[in-house]
C-alpha cells in the first residue's frame, strides 16, 4: 500500500545506479589487478555502496566489487522500474495485469510476458483522457487503478485494444 514511498525508494536506486555508471571515476589502486580494463570503468557493477556513489567493496574491503557484472544488479532495477516506476504488477496464475497510473507523461511497456504471450501497454494522456492502447496475443485481464478508481478491461482477443479512461 506504500506505493508512492516505493516509487520514490526506486527512482532513487536507478538515479544512483546512474550516477555511478555516467560519473564514477576509480581509484586505479582499488581496481583488482585481473578486472583493470583501461575502459573508463563505464560499468554496472556487482553491487554497489550504500553510503557512497561508487561501487562496494569486494570480500576484502580493499578492492571494488566486480565490474561488467549485471548478475544480481540487474534484477533490481528491472524489476523497480517495471512495478514501481511504470506501475506494472503481473499476475500469472490469475492471467491478469494490475497497471497503476499514477504518470502523467506517455509510458508503458513492450513485450511483458503475462504465462505464454507477450503483452504491449501504452498510457497516452490526451487532454481530459488517457488513451490505453493494449497489444495481446491472447486474452488476458487487465485491471487498472487510476485516480483512486478501478477500471477492469477484459482484453477478448488477439491483437490492438483501445480505449479510454476519463479523468476526473
Amino acid at each position: 500500500g506504500y506505493h508512492e514511498l516505493a516509487g520514490e525508494i526506486a527512482m532513487n536506486h536507478l538515479t544512483t545506479m546512474t550516477r555511478v555508471y555516467r560519473d564514477f571515476q576509480p581509484d586505479a589502486e582499488k581496481i583488482a589487478f585481473e578486472e583493470r580494463y583501461e575502459d573508463d570503468y563505464h560499468t554496472i557493477w556487482e553491487c554497489y555502496s550504500a553510503e557512497y556513489l561508487s561501487p562496494a567493496t569486494r570480500w576484502d574491503n580493499t578492492f571494488y566489487s566486480r565490474q561488467d557484472f549485471v548478475g544480481w544488479s540487474g534484477l533490481g532495477p528491472i524489476a523497480m522500474l517495471i512495478e514501481n516506476v511504470l506501475g506494472i504488477n503481473v499476475d500469472g496464475a490469475h492471467n491478469t495485469i494490475h497497471w497503476r497510473v499514477h504518470r502523467t507523461d506517455r509510458h508503458g511497456i513492450k513485450n511483458l510476458t503475462l504465462r505464454d504471450q507477450n503483452v504491449s501497454l501504452l498510457c497516452e494522456p490526451q487532454a481530459k483522457n488517457l488513451l490505453i492502447r493494449v497489444t495481446a496475443e491472447a486474452p488476458f485481464v487487465l485491471e487498472m487503478h487510476y485516480q483512486n478508481q478501478t477500471y477492469q478491461q477484459n482484453i477478448s482477443q488477439a491483437g490492438i485494444t483501445n480505449f479510454l479512461i476519463q479523468q476526473q
